[in-house]
């Protein structure tokens, strides 16, 4: 067996509809930061990641950790909570990341209220997807990852 795994839930996250068949896993590995300050979803998401054959670099909780990692590790792309507890928001910490790395933001969101939705969107990420997302819509944004980003190292 390969090392991919599907995954079968009924409840919707970040893993719902994890199938990993070829058609969906884009064609070069990428290396993500998840700034995501549920460990449960963090988890689920990392798993999610590897098994479509990414590389995920760190999990950071909250925005200072987030800044960080991106500067040491040097992602492809940053997956970002826009709610983060205690300290700035995923929105700030994305603003700061990118005033020293340029990097592809994809937030990730439960969050409806529209002055909210406005910041993130002001900053121009490569997308935001609104929680519970499906693979396919995790997928089909990783793969404009490559098209959109600029040589980080």
């Amino acid at each position: 067996m390969s090392g991919t795994e599907v995954w079968e839930e009924t409840q919707p996250g970040p893993r719902a509809e994890a199938s990993t068949r070829c058609s969906e896993t884009p064609r070069r590995a990428l290396r993500i930061l998840v700034v995501e300050d549920e460990t449960l979803m963090a988890m689920a998401l990392s798993d999610q990641l590897d098994a479509f054959g990414h590389d995920v670099v760190g999990v950071a909780g909250a925005a200072e950790r987030a800044f960080q990692l991106a500067v040491e590790r040097a992602p492809d792309v940053v997956l970002m909570d826009i709610k983060l507890s205690g300290g700035p928001d995923g929105i700030e910490a994305a603003i700061r990341i990118r005033a020293v790395r340029p990097v592809p933001v994809i937030f990730l969101t439960g969050e409806t209220k529209r002055p909210i939705l406005d910041r993130a969107r002001a900053i121009k990420p490569l997308g935001l997807l609104h929680k519970p997302y499906t693979a396919k819509e995790l997928t089909t944004l990783l793969a404009m990852v490559p098209a959109v980003a600029e040589p980080v190292r």
